[in-house]
């Protein structure tokens, strides 16, 4: 079994994911000219003990349940233009009441 977060130095690095579109390993990110990948475990929690897998070229090195916080994942393609528009509607709102 891989180290748990607490264990493994790559779970304090900081990444940069982008969507592969895959449901089962979304998360992907080159360093170095090695790619990272995050996999969902299916098992879990019946027959794993964690949620994500983290595998550098093919080979598992770090398994946790908890998202690093030094890990950046991308917006959601439809999040960032409701973001985009709302902070658009908040400076008119303002523009509208100034005095």
């Amino acid at each position: 079994m891989a180290p748990s977060s607490e264990d493994s130095p790559y779970l304090n690095m900081t990444l940069s994911w982008s969507f592969t579109g895959d449901v089962e390993v979304p998360y992907i990110c080159s360093v170095g000219g090695k790619t990272f990948r995050v996999c969902i475990d299916s098992d879990y929690p019946v027959y794993a003990d964690y949620r994500y897998s983290l595998l550098v070229e093919q080979e598992r090195v770090a398994a946790f349940n908890k998202w690093p916080r030094c890990w950046k994942r991308p917006l959601q393609s439809w999040l960032l233009p409701l973001l985009r528009m709302r902070i658009a509607a908040g400076h008119i709102w303002r523009w509208l009441r100034r005095e």
